[in-house]
């Protein structure tokens, strides 16, 4: 893979000295610049083209939205290409549906963990396009075998979130912190409502008759959470 460039911009000198320190001798991501304030980052992105922004929400001058806000209304070439990372210590829906409404691609709540942090960049880039349409489709077979509905919301919000931890287990313990408010910025929802929906489609399949998939994946346990449902899935999937 080639060189990722990446510009911070954190009003925290503390957090972009950990990260510059982190990344300092990393093979592929290089911190080509930092940003203390949303002006400053307007032009560092501008300057230096990065493949990725890891971008706090909280900022003087301009704050992540008003960042956010500029890149989709810029007339510079390829700036609209650049994949946006929010960084925020509050993640309320809110603050996740305005971001994807002006286009942020992924979302990750601080404190946030910088084994995780660099796994998110580097999947950024990724293109798998045929993998991962392969993935999904194994998600949703498997789904419908469990007796899932695929019409429903939580259908669609399981296939997003299995695949999530499929691909990123760990995640699988901070699934309120981290699964559900990023299947929320994919979809346009709130977490609660991908909480809710992920319960009812779960719930759907208990109040159904045990199929063979079921049994094999889930014995004969009364219904799991949706963290138990989704971690099995995946494993299973492995």
């Amino acid at each position: 893979m080639d060189q990722i460039k990446v510009v911070v911009a954190d009003d925290s000198n503390e957090i972009i000295e950990v990260l510059q320190e982190h990344f300092h001798s990393h093979p592929i991501i290089k911190i080509v610049a930092t940003a203390a304030n949303g002006r400053e980052c307007v032009s560092m992105i501008e300057q230096h083209r990065p493949h990725v922004v890891l971008l706090d929400n909280v900022m003087p001058q301009l704050d992540g939205m008003g960042v956010l806000e500029h890149i989709a209304n810029s007339d510079v070439t390829q700036i609209d290409e650049v994949k946006i990372i929010m960084c925020t210590a509050f993640a309320k829906d809110e603050i996740i549906k305005r971001a994807a409404n002006y286009g942020a691609h992924y979302f990750i709540s601080k404190p946030f963990d910088l084994a995780q942090l660099e796994k998110e960049i580097i999947h950024s880039m990724q293109t798998e396009a045929t993998s991962q349409l392969l993935d999904e489709q194994q998600v949703m077979t498997l789904l419908k075998n469990l007796s899932i509905p695929s019409h429903l919301k939580g259908f669609t919000y399981l296939v997003e979130a299995i695949l999530l931890v499929y691909k990123h287990h760990q995640i699988i313990n901070a699934i309120t912190r981290e699964v559900y408010p990023k299947v929320a910025l994919a979809h346009n929802a709130s977490s609660d409502s991908v909480e809710r929906a992920i319960r009812t489609a779960i719930t759907q399949s208990w109040s159904k008759p045990t199929t063979a998939t079921k049994k094999e994946i889930f014995g004969d346990e009364e219904k799991p959470s949706n963290a138990q449902f989704i971690a099995k899935v995946s494993t299973y999937l492995k």
